[in-house]
């Protein structure tokens, strides 16, 4: 288990999924803390490959990785990385619940809670319910629309404060200016994180 603390650093890193079938050959990249990424290209070009090799989930067939300028010659997870898919879990139950996962109740920062529906622009909505946060959302999340759920997904990360933040397709069921909206308002709230989005 590993804290990503200054950069990663892939060296010739090539990967195959089966003999002789490679989806990356001699890829080297850097990233430092703080970095803003776009992993742009079609599909079956790699984009998931290189995220899962940077999170740990995949292990490179050939090549160096460096984290924080060690050398990793082992099975590794990076612990204050979190990776938002298109289609986040969530359960029958509250919004808070949903957005503190496996945070006791009398844990919750509701000031953390609402710093951070603000940034994906959920605060208001939140704020219309009758319940608010406490307002039940149905089996997943049945009463909310897509682009509701992804950013309430986006919130939960944030609220799990990681240093990496990995957006795969995360805010595609939004139209194109509120899309443009929830990425400016990351890249301004949350300036030390490196953020990477594919």
């Amino acid at each position: 288990l590993i804290n990503f603390e200054k950069k990663i650093n892939f060296e010739n890193g090539s990967f195959e999924y089966s003999k002789g079938k490679k989806i990356l050959e001699n890829v080297s990249f850097e990233i430092v803390n703080g970095d803003k990424i776009g992993l742009v290209g079609g599909s079956g070009m790699g984009k998931s490959t290189i995220v899962n090799l940077i999170s740990g989930l995949l292990k490179h067939s050939s090549g160096e990785i460096f984290i924080n300028s060690n050398k990793i010659d082992y099975d590794f997870t990076l612990i204050n990385l979190s990776l938002i898919p298109q289609n986040p879990f969530f359960a029958n139950s509250s919004i808070k619940e949903n957005l503190c996962f496996g945070i006791d109740n009398d844990k919750i920062n509701l000031d953390k809670v609402y710093e951070v529906l603000k940034v994906v622009e959920l605060f208001d909505l939140v704020n219309q319910m009758d319940n608010k946060l406490d307002t039940i959302i149905g089996e997943k999340g049945t009463s909310l629309s897509g682009g509701q759920l992804q950013r309430l997904g986006i919130a939960r990360s944030l609220y799990s404060n990681p240093d990496i933040l990995i957006l795969d397709e995360s805010t595609n069921a939004l139209d194109k200016n509120t899309q443009k909206r929830i990425i400016n308002n990351l890249f301004l709230n949350y300036e030390d994180k490196t953020i990477i989005t594919y």
